[in-house]
């Protein structure tokens, strides 16, 4: 597994790949909450599930398959709460 921040001893797994957040909200992954106190960088992070490991490794190793319009929106949902406050 490639993410750049995880924290799985305390049930939750993090990142900043604003990619792999999109994929996991359009697959139905709830958004624990957003931590925005480094302002350089917005920080996500999801409740860890085993489902949700399996679905960051398909997304590493680029074998995820979702469908593009969801995704969009995803991103855009991402992006608005990263910029929107």
């Amino acid at each position: 597994m490639q993410a750049e921040n995880s924290d799985y001893d305390n049930g939750y797994f993090t990142s900043s790949e604003l990619s792999l957040c999109a994929a996991l909200i359009t697959l139905g992954f709830p958004l624990y909450s957003l931590d925005k106190t480094n302002p350089q960088k917005a920080v996500f992070v999801f409740k860890y599930t085993p489902d949700l490991d399996k679905t960051i490794e398909e997304f590493w190793s680029k074998q995820l398959r979702i469908e593009p319009i969801s995704f969009f929106e995803a991103q855009r949902f991402v992006k608005s709460r990263i910029y929107g406050g």
